[in-house]
């Protein structure tokens, strides 16, 4: 804990620093509580809360890495389960925007998340370390674990950035609007990460700390601009 109150303490914020987690936290808790809100539900209106939930409480475990009495292996192995479900829930999103049936995809996708997420809560050598450096934290998985992970969750997002890019026929404005948005969000997030991971390899075992910091782009896109075009207003609370 008095490591965590010198970071609060610090007089420059580091880019993934806790004061920046909790921020980040409540900016996508926020938004999602303004989609319950102001949106009738949907399946998409699902998806996008879905998604914000996980980026917040991803954010909250790597807080509670930095600071937590409990152990920092538990809050890891939680943030680990909430943002595997990510590119499902996007490729999932994606689809229900796009009015197409990709069951066998998303059961895919859905099932290679749960079977992840068991072996990260219920397997002890599956993530042996979560160090909180200051800036970000530090996550190391044990290998062959860490390599197959890492290349199905980037091919996850990248198929799901390309499912968005992919021309749509009969398509309308709207539709194409959103799509577009979701691209946007998704290389706002992957982009940078990718750029820093290579300028910066030591930033390796940071990627899920700092994609995540990053995806907070992705959040605000998806309140501020996916949600508007892809939801219908909540006409019950304007009414009341």
């Amino acid at each position: 804990m008095k490591s965590l109150i010198r970071q609060f303490r610090r007089p420059t914020l580091l880019c993934f620093s806790p004061p920046v987690m909790i921020a980040t936290m409540v900016i996508e808790l926020g938004l999602a509580a303004w989609i319950i809100s102001r949106y009738a539900i949907s399946h998409v209106r699902q998806l996008i809360i879905a998604i914000l939930i996980c980026l917040a409480a991803f954010q909250l475990a790597e807080f509670n890495v930095c600071g937590s009495a409990m152990p920092g292996l538990t809050w890891s192995r939680l943030g680990y389960v909430f943002i595997t479900f990510l590119p499902p829930l996007g490729i999932h999103l994606i689809s229900r925007i796009r009015r197409e049936n990709h069951p066998t995809l998303i059961r895919f996708s859905y099932a290679a998340a749960g079977l992840f997420a068991a072996t990260f809560a219920l397997l002890p050598a599956g993530l042996n370390q979560g160090v909180c450096s200051g800036n970000y934290v530090i996550f190391r998985l044990a290998e062959p674990l860490s390599t197959v992970y890492t290349f199905s969750y980037i091919a996850l997002v990248l198929f799901g950035l390309t499912l968005a890019l992919r021309p749509l026929a009969r398509a309308t404005p709207n539709q194409r609007l959103t799509l577009q948005w979701i691209a946007a969000g998704y290389l706002a997030f992957t982009l940078p990460t990718f750029i820093i991971n290579y300028l910066l390899p030591a930033t390796h075992k940071a990627i899920p700390s700092i994609m995540c910091g990053f995806a907070v782009i992705l959040a605000i896109i998806l309140g501020l601009r996916v949600a508007p075009l892809a939801l219908e207003p909540n006409t019950t609370n304007q009414a009341s």
